[in-house]
């Protein structure tokens, strides 16, 4: 399954109902084979509702590589249960959410 696809100039990245062990490497691995040829990545985390300890870690890996690089990422749809979880994990300060795909879009701005 691909959970990565490009629109206009925005990398999206659709995550799985569960984010494990069984994926999230398979993930990591498409995602940073095509994360550098984009300046805006949207992660749609509208259908996830569970997350491993592979799952985090895919999470760090993101944020840091797109911090290091001054990507823009918008993480979209991100359920009460997850941002519980990511905030006791530490990974919420800093980061930027959208209630949705389609309000990601519009935060991201043309000309950035």
């Amino acid at each position: 399954m691909s959970y990565l696809s490009e629109i206009e100039d925005v990398l999206v990245l659709k995550l799985p109902a569960e984010l494990d062990a069984s994926v999230a490497p398979h993930i990591q691995q498409a995602l940073m084979l095509k994360i550098d040829s984009y300046r805006k990545v949207i992660v749609d985390a509208t259908s996830v509702d569970y997350i491993s300890s592979a799952g985090l870690r895919l999470f760090l890996i993101l944020v840091r590589h797109t911090h290091e690089r001054n990507l823009q990422v918008i993480f979209a749809g991100v359920s009460l249960a997850l941002l519980d979880t990511l905030e006791s994990v530490g990974f919420r300060g800093g980061l930027r959410f959208a209630p949705n795909v389609a309000e990601a879009f519009r935060e991201l701005s043309p000309q950035d």
